[in-house]
C-alpha cells in the first residue's frame, strides 16, 4: 500500500522585482539625505577661510553667459590738466576742478575796482599746467571794497568842509545854500553823517545863504556929503534928496531915508535921503 506523498507549504511566491532591488533604493536614499546634511553642516559651521572666495563676474571668462567687462578705470597718478578759472565765480570754480579730480584753495582776496565780488583773479598753477588728481589749485577772489563813513561837517565852514571830504576819499557835489546858519557854514549833507558810503562817493552839502546885499546903518545926522560916502562904502548910491525942516536938527543934516534903517538892501540899490532946511 503506497503511503501518499506530503510536500511542505514554502509561502506566498516572491514578488516581481523584490529583494535585492528594493534594499537598493532604500541605500541611494539614505546616501542622499546624509550628503545634504553633511554640505549644511559645512556650510552653516565652517570657520572663515575654509571655503573658497566666490570668483567676481569681473573674473568671468569671456564668452560665458552672464559675464559682463568692469568699467575702466583711470590709470592710477595719471596727471590731470588744470582748467582756465580766472573770471569765474568761486562755485563754478570748484565744480569745474573737482570734475578733474583736483581741489580749490581760496588763498586770499583783493579788492579790485569794478570786478564783482566772488570773481577768481589769478590762480596757481596757470591753465594747462600739469597736477596730480588731489592737488590743490590756489585761488585770488574780488572781494567787495571797504566803506568809508561821510564825515560830521555839520558847522564848519565850507572850504574846510571840501578838505575833509578829500581827505576822507570822497568828491565833493553840489554846493546849495538855505537860511538858517551863518553865511557859508555847511547845515547838512547828502548822503548824511555817518551813512557808510564807497570809496569815490559824491557828497552834496548845504550851506547857510550868502547875503546878496547889505544891511543899511543908520544915516541919520550925517552931512550929505557923509552919507553918500557911507552909501558907496557899502555898495550903494545915492538916490533922491529932498529937504524938510526939523528944529532940533542942524540945517542940511540927514533927517531920514528910504529904506529905513536896518533894512536888507541889495548891492547897487539907491538910497533916498530927507535933509532938514537950511536958515
Amino acid at each position: 500500500m503506497s503511503h501518499p506523498h506530503y510536500q511542505s507549504n514554502p509561502g506566498p511566491p516572491p514578488a516581481p522585482g523584490g529583494g535585492t532591488g528594493s534594499v537598493l533604493v532604500v541605500s541611494f536614499l539614505t546616501s542622499a539625505v546624509i550628503s545634504m546634511l553633511t554640505v549644511y553642516a559645512v556650510l552653516r559651521w565652517a570657520p572663515p577661510g575654509l571655503l573658497p572666495a566666490p570668483q567676481s563676474v569681473a573674473a568671468a571668462p569671456a564668452g560665458v553667459a552672464g559675464a559682463s567687462a568692469a568699467p575702466a578705470a583711470a590709470a592710477p597718478g595719471a596727471a590731470a590738466v588744470v582748467p582756465d578759472v580766472v573770471g569765474l565765480k568761486v562755485e563754478a570754480a570748484d565744480e569745474l576742478l573737482t570734475g578733474r579730480g583736483l581741489r580749490l584753495l581760496v588763498q586770499g582776496r583783493r579788492s579790485e575796482p569794478n570786478r564783482e565780488p566772488g570773481i577768481i583773479l589769478e590762480q596757481t598753477p596757470l591753465a594747462q599746467s600739469r597736477m596730480t588728481p588731489g592737488q590743490q589749485v590756489s585761488v585770488v577772489i574780488a572781494e567787495a571794497a571797504g566803506q568809508i563813513a561821510v564825515p560830521v561837517l555839520m558847522g564848519q565852514p565850507l572850504e574846510a568842509a571840501k578838505a575833509s571830504l578829500q581827505a576822507a576819499g570822497l568828491v565833493v557835489g553840489q554846493i546849495g545854500e538855505a537860511e538858517g546858519a551863518p553865511p557859508g557854514q555847511v547845515m547838512a549833507t547828502a548822503p548824511a553823517a555817518g551813512t557808510p558810503v564807497s570809496p569815490g562817493q559824491i557828497v552834496s552839502m548845504t550851506v547857510g545863504k550868502t547875503p546878496t546885499g547889505v544891511q543899511l546903518p543908520s544915516l541919520r545926522g550925517m552931512s550929505v556929503s557923509a552919507a553918500r560916502a557911507e552909501l558907496a562904502k557899502l555898495g550903494l548910491k545915492p538916490g533922491r534928496v529932498s529937504e524938510r525942516y526939523e528944529s532940533s536938527m542942524r540945517a542940511y543934516l540927514v533927517l531920514s531915508h528910504d529904506p529905513p534903517a536896518g533894512s536888507q538892501v541889495e548891492l547897487g540899490s539907491k538910497v533916498d535921503l530927507v535933509v532938514n532946511e537950511g536958515d
